[in-house]
């Protein structure tokens, strides 16, 4: 009884409820902060994904629009919605993080207990992969999307007795999806291995409802019908959904792996950050994979320990794409944080004041390297960043034609097509002509130019610019050159 009482005064009772309050909050602001504000910009990646998702067509529909169609279409939508723009070109990103966030802290309730799922999620929503992808509008963030939602659905139906029939339908819905995106093939593979090879989920499966699962199949098939079309009209397709379009150099690959995950002495701040996860990190999740081999007996850790060993050849197959690896990483730092705890309870399994006070070294630990890591993400995109990786372009020239709306824009022909896109679909240069240098002539007479810094540079027959549009940085910081010349 005594026991009983001390726990329950105080916050103590309330300790689930303030941390998930905190945690949604915290979770909310980083996405402000990387949606709005950090690293800023368009990188290139985004600006082709934008003019895909709006090539975007029924009436002349080619294989490769298949490729990331789920993605593609939402942030078409968002485009037609709301005009192109940076939040636009982003928001599709956000919104699916959001969702992949709210799925990541689920899956990780029931994997775990409540205290394992909280430290875990706090530290993967500070991770730099998740917080990249999460404000990169590109379908990158898929990778991540899938196999929560996937993992956590899969998981729910093999907690049932008797699943319910939404729930299959839910998962063969995401399945489909998932086909999609390249290599997410990879985590539907390491589940059917699992599924052979593991005596309780064969039971499941054997067990499935035949009318609804023949019925959720077709769903299924019906909804990749797109990409099945696309596969038939090019078999090149399916490489790319495995990963194996490109050329391998296992050197070269095995170099780039070591430098994005174990170069902790030279840190850059490139299109990713590298090393992609802190040394902390990579330590709790050997300690996670230990813990996951000595309890290999279970479901969940087949298939991590299936989806791991297939995610080997993956990631030297294409060591860029790092947001696969991260769902893997953040589910043995689950694994490593339990086994610390319940060694921690162990020693002291009757004494609530040790096992409360155990826990604080563990939770200052964790914020230490949430901390680290948003402080690590924000100024190393900050200072660190090579020049115009992300570009303000968008938003320096939709800024400047709000007041000042150009008669024509001029750029190179690497950059007619987003800025075709741009023209188009930004109300401030509503009507404005877009120009190419290559059929560039000369200035027309009383009418302003907005040229693009490359445009600039290679264009001829140009006079000097009556101004210059600048961003912050120390590089390269001319973006558009603005000319206006006397009407005749």
């Amino acid at each position: 009884m005594k026991n009983r009482t001390t726990v329950s005064i105080g916050l103590y009772k309330w300790r689930y409820k303030i941390a998930y309050t905190a945690m949604v909050l915290i979770f909310i602001s980083l996405l402000l902060l990387v949606g709005l504000a950090i690293p800023g910009g368009l990188n290139e990646k985004e600006m082709a994904a934008a003019v895909a998702s709006s090539s975007l067509s029924l009436s002349n529909f080619s294989p490769q629009m298949a490729i990331d169609l789920p993605y593609q279409l939402l942030q078409r939508g968002i485009i037609e919605l709301l005009g192109v723009s940076v939040l636009s070109i982003k928001l599709p990103t956000i919104v699916i993080a959001a969702l992949s966030g709210v799925g990541l802290l689920l899956l990780l309730r029931t994997w775990f207990r409540r205290n394992i799922a909280i430290l875990t999620a706090l530290m993967a929503f500070t991770i730099g992969p998740f917080l990249l992808s999460a404000q990169t509008g590109t379908p990158e963030i898929m990778y991540i999307f899938w196999p929560v939602w996937i993992l956590y659905i899969a998981t729910l139906i093999s907690r049932e007795s008797k699943p319910n029939p939404a729930l299959k339908l839910v998962l063969l819905l995401l399945i489909a999806g998932s086909l999609y995106t390249p290599l997410s093939v990879y985590v539907l593979i390491a589940v059917l291995i699992s599924i052979v090879i593991h005596p309780r989920l064969r039971h499941i499966v054997s067990n499935l409802n035949r009318l609804w699962l023949a019925i959720a199949i077709s769903v299924g098939i019906l909804a990749i019908s797109p990409l099945i079309i696309a596969i038939f009209r090019e078999p090149s397709i399916l490489a790319q959904l495995f990963g194996v379009h490109q050329g391998i150099d296992i050197t070269a690959s095995f170099g780039v792996l070591v430098s994005q995950y174990l170069n902790f002495t030279s840190p850059i701040a490139d299109s990713i950050l590298t090393p992609v996860y802190s040394l902390p990190v990579i330590i709790m999740t050997f300690i996670g994979l230990y813990s996951l081999i000595k309890i290999n007996h279970t479901a969940r850790s087949y298939i991590l320990l299936s989806w791991i060993v297939l995610l080997i050849p993956v990631i030297f197959i294409d060591p860029q794409t790092v947001a696969i690896t991260f769902i893997p990483a953040v589910l043995l730092t689950g694994y490593a944080l339990d086994l610390i705890i319940n060694s921690w309870y162990q020693i002291f399994p009757n004494n609530p004041y040790a096992r409360v006070a155990g826990l604080i070294p563990i939770v200052i630990f964790i914020a230490s390297i949430s901390i680290f890591s948003v402080d690590r993400f924000v100024y190393g995109y900050i200072y660190g960043a090579k020049p115009h990786i992300f570009l303000t372009d968008v938003s320096i020239l939709t800024k400047e034609a709000s007041a000042n709306k150009p008669d024509f824009v001029l750029v190179s022909s690497n950059e007619k097509d987003f800025y075709d896109l741009l023209v188009n679909r930004n109300s401030p240069l509503e009507g404005v002509e877009l120009k190419t240098v290559e059929t560039f002539d000369e200035l027309t007479a009383g009418k302003s130019t907005f040229a693009t810094r490359s445009a600039a540079r290679s264009a001829k027959n140009l006079p000097a610019p009556t101004k210059i549009l600048t961003d912050a940085s120390s590089h390269s910081a001319d973006r558009f050159y603005i000319y206006k010349t006397a009407a005749k």
